[in-house]
């Protein structure tokens, strides 16, 4: 609803103000109401409206002084000034103080009314615009984090992002991952993951009482990842019990189950990626064993629990790691140090095979705790056993194991850029079908499509190069086109059709749009 701000010193009209319109169907709710500028500044900057409907000639503050005040203290109010006076000046003056409009006394309602669904329709483009910044810098700030956890190489000097947030290379840092214990296909959809993260973050940054700061964001693999950030090392360690209150409150409010990779506190930037490998590696534990805690800490982990077949944690926290990112050059690198530590020590074929059968194992492990169905990836069945097999010669075996890897993340690669841009396309198909809705809105849109609005807005804008509200307007209009070019409608049937409640802002609307109005565009060939 767009909030709008009543102030005249007359109460006859204020009263005729309010019941003139009916204000809800609009979209529009009256906030408050005030008998002079002086007690509207106050309201005003309690209700922040949108709009403030106000008449010039006022005791203690008039329309003019607190137009000029309204610009200082509620920036984002658009002011439209009403008042019997016809002189020039007054227009001119009230243009110069930032008013919004100019009305004269005495108005028919449907002049206000035009007025008023043109500035809703550029207070709601601002609120988009403003939304789309909001999600870029979410996004930036996102990337900015995720460059510490993923980065080979670290610079010396102090990381700023803004004047809230500054990373020093010479002071300490600890990462918790969290990750959700349902499986993502059990979720309806799987962006549909994506909103808890949202609700989750005040959640974390407030309930999570420990370093001078916390920084919360999402890793490749969809976790939410925790940085702590120590100006001087803690005296306590963290205990697993002080978790207790978020996992607790994340089941009351989101109903849903987590669990907590918890890394070792580490130096440096580098110490950033080495604690989120440790916490990364924590969260899979829970795989590999029967009864998993809501909270490991990696450092509880044994030695032997930490390896899988004949490599070592490491090296198998690596490969988990690129997979998670789709990285396949980082991947095989990390294959062929195998295989090479495999030919320095002269393994036996026997040991050999032991750590080839680890490799898949560790492979089609991750592909199941990530949710992938295996027939989908390997159609014509996986051959492990097959091509691993101990009679095959170590280079045939060697060229199986790379090959099954390239194919998994060549799969991955192809299933996430057709993920984002197949819910991009179900949003622009769920536009084409309900664009006519006169309650459309993001709220509607997200609940249909189970999906994060910060990632649809930057999914549709990636996919189409426009933002989901400019295209619902070029639906409108382009079906005002059509029917217009047909010639057998009124405007108003129009208007109606096309969910507007009003026939003249439909009609300015479609000038602003096309360049001419409703009726010239229908006397005229452009049809």
């Amino acid at each position: 609803m767009i909030k709008i701000m009543i102030v005249d010193d007359m109460p006859i009209f204020r009263e005729y103000l309010r019941s003139a319109i009916d204000w809800e169907s609009y979209g529009f709710q009256i906030c408050a109401e005030a008998p002079n500028g002086q007690e509207a500044l106050a309201l005003a900057k309690i209700h922040e409206p949108d709009i403030v409907l106000s008449d010039i000639n006022m005791p203690y503050l008039d329309g003019l002084g607190l137009t000029e005040a309204l610009r200082k203290c509620c920036p984002e109010a658009s002011v439209v000034l009403i008042t019997g006076h016809t002189e020039f000046e007054y227009a001119r003056r009230a243009i110069k103080l930032g008013a919004a409009d100019f009305i004269v006394k005495p108005f028919e309602k449907e002049e206000l009314l035009v007025t008023l669904l043109a500035l809703q329709d550029n207070i709601q483009r601002s609120i988009e615009n403003a939304i789309v910044l909001s999600d870029q810098l979410y996004i930036q700030r996102e990337r900015f984090l995720m460059r510490f956890i993923y980065a080979n190489t670290y610079p010396l000097e102090p990381q700023v992002f803004s004047n809230q947030m500054t990373l020093w290379p010479n002071e300490n840092y600890r990462i918790i991952v969290i990750a959700l214990d349902s499986q993502q296909d059990d979720l309806e959809d799987f962006e549909r993951a994506m909103s808890w993260k949202r609700s989750l973050r005040n959640m974390v940054e407030n309930l999570i009482d420990e370093g001078d700061y916390r920084y919360s964001f999402t890793d490749d693999e969809d976790h939410m990842v925790v940085m702590i950030h120590y100006r001087s090392l803690p005296v306590e360690t963290m205990a697993t019990d002080d978790f207790s209150p978020l996992i607790q409150l994340v089941k009351e409010r989101l109903n849903l189950q987590v669990t907590l990779g918890i890394g070792t506190i580490k130096p440096g930037y580098e110490g950033i990626r080495h604690s989120y490998q440790e916490a990364f590696s924590a969260i899979h534990h829970r795989f590999h064993t029967k009864l998993s805690p809501p909270v490991i800490p990696y450092a509880t982990i044994s030695k032997e629990e930490k390896a899988i077949g004949f490599y070592s944690s490491e090296v198998n926290e690596g490969i988990t790691l690129a997979l998670s990112r789709g990285q396949e050059q980082e991947t095989l690198a990390l294959i062929e140090s195998v295989f090479k530590t495999c030919d320095q020590n002269s393994y036996s074929p026997d040991l050999k095979h032991m750590i080839y059968m680890g490799l898949t194992s560790l492979l089609l492990s991750y592909l199941v705790k990530a949710g992938q169905n295996l027939e989908d990836i390997f159609p014509n069945g996986f051959e492990g056993s097959k091509m691993l097999s101990l009679g095959l010669p170590d280079n045939d075996q060697r060229a199986f194991i790379v090959g099954v890897y390239r194919q998994v993340l060549h799969y991955l690669w192809q299933k996430r850029e057709s993920r984002a841009s197949k819910l991009a396309t179900h949003a622009k198909a769920y536009i084409d079908d309900h664009f006519r809705d006169s309650d459309l809105n993001m709220k509607h849109l997200t609940q249909a499509l189970f999906v994060n609005q910060t990632y649809l807005r930057s999914m549709f804008k990636a996919e189409f190069g426009m933002t989901i509200f400019d295209y619902v307007t070029q639906c409108k209009m382009e079906g005002a086109r059509e029917l217009l070019s047909k010639g057998d409608q009124r405007h108003a049937q129009i208007a109606e059709y096309l969910g507007y409640s009003d026939s003249s802002y439909f009609s300015k609307c479609f000038k602003r749009y096309f360049g001419v109005s409703p009726s010239d565009f229908k006397s005229s060939d452009n049809f």
